[in-house]
């Protein structure tokens, strides 16, 4: 997958309306007895007293399952414990019965928001640091509670674009998909197009892998149509477009993104992903020359673009060899000359590639055409030779 991309949260300081704002009169013994543990725990920090309120609370609810009241100070008790996910799911259940509870619920919900909120974001960088399912997993529900409580909120603070790639860590996919679109239901953000664009193209690949041809064409076209009108909504984004790129790759449709990419570069002289997007679109059209170009343009703007880098090594290779061939054919007795002009036009791109990339084997692949094409034999038996140390490793 991608990077992870997400908004680090200004802290906004919420009042929580507490106990004594609402007082004990005209409450069932249950609730006035979770109010009373509730309280002691506010002066003591017991945590002994803050289960027992709980557990009255409980008791509220469980004799009385329509007891708005009961509800909302169950989800209360269980949000100061910060379980979240209880916590929304007792003042759903409290706001189904009526609007008794409305007012205390509102006037809350901002903090919890941000404590659940919080919460899940710190168990998402931990689930990164430890590489734990299970934790993101939590940080998946957690957030997933956050949303339920406060949709606009976190929609804003892109709590559901956190969440999708929790899911996904944690091997829910559907999962990621749902929160995917809750993001863009309440606030469009193009990270949210291109994940949920990047999922779909994933889905079809797997059809694609699995023999399903019929499906799998289905559901690339579910993806480039879903990714060309996402790009509508943010025709400046690299990185959408980007995706809509490697969606019509995937396809085997790369012609007909040729049109729509090349005005993109045009538009965009400056931004680097657009240069390298139509670079590739025509070294995938085998217009050689020409992607060399534009992928030029790419490495001009980031010389350290890994990708731009490779891509433009390609496309003087495949450019090099095709005016070769032209040349042998057109005078067969005659020593081609002028693809090495072209080859080694890749040499200080394949450098920084190499040195920037010393551990990846289809570096050296290429590095060992390249020298090989250009009659290097030193080099290239070398960069073959540590192509054969990566392989076997």
């Amino acid at each position: 997958m991608k990077r992870t991309h997400y908004t680090v949260f200004s802290a906004v300081v919420f009042a929580l309306v507490l106990l004594a704002t609402t007082g004990f009169q005209c409450s069932s013994p249950n609730i006035t007895s979770g109010k009373m543990y509730f309280q002691q725990y506010q002066n003591s920090r017991d945590t002994a007293k803050l289960n027992l309120a709980i557990e009255a609370f409980q008791r509220e609810v469980t004799e009385k399952p329509n007891s708005a009241e009961g509800w909302y100070w169950l989800g209360f008790a269980y949000g100061i414990k910060k379980d979240y996910i209880r916590l929304e799911q007792a003042w759903k259940k409290s706001k189904s019965l009526g609007p008794a509870m409305a007012s205390e619920i509102s006037n809350n919900t901002p903090y919890f928001w941000q404590q659940a909120y919080l919460q899940g974001t710190t168990t998402y960088k931990k689930a990164g640091l430890k590489k734990d399912k299970s934790l993101f997993r939590e940080a998946a529900e957690t957030l997933q509670a956050a949303g339920a409580l406060a949709p606009d909120t976190s929609a804003k603070y892109e709590a559901f674009i956190i969440e999708a790639y929790a899911r996904l860590q944690a091997g829910d996919e559907e999962g990621a998909v749902k929160a995917l679109e809750k993001q863009n239901m309440h606030k469009p953000h193009p990270e949210a197009h291109r994940f949920l664009g990047q999922l779909m193209v994933t889905k079809a690949n797997r059809l694609k892998n699995e023999g399903k041809t019929k499906e799998a064409e289905n559901a690339y076209s579910e993806a480039i149509n879903y990714l060309n009108t996402a790009v509508l909504s943010f025709p400046n984004h690299s990185e959408l477009n980007q995706e809509m790129l490697n969606a019509y790759v995937a396809a085997g449709r790369i012609v007909e993104a040729k049109e729509r990419f090349h005005a993109f570069a045009d538009n965009n002289p400056k931004d680097k992903m657009a240069q390298y997007a139509y670079g590739t679109v025509l070294l995938e059209t085998k217009e050689y020359e020409a992607a060399a170009g534009y992928l030029q343009k790419a490495i001009d703007l980031d010389p350290k673009f890994e990708n731009a880098l490779y891509n433009s090594c390609v496309a003087y290779l495949r450019w090099g060899i095709k005016v070769r061939d032209e040349e042998s054919a057109a005078n067969p007795e005659k020593q081609p000359v002028k693809y090495k002009q072209i080859l080694e036009k890749a040499l200080p791109n394949l450098k920084t590639l190499l040195e920037m990339k010393p551990d990846v084997l289809a570096n050296w692949e290429l590095a060992g055409k390249i020298y090989a094409s250009l009659g290097m034999t030193n080099e290239a038996e070398e960069a073959y030779r540590k192509a054969d140390e990566l392989r076997s490793k």
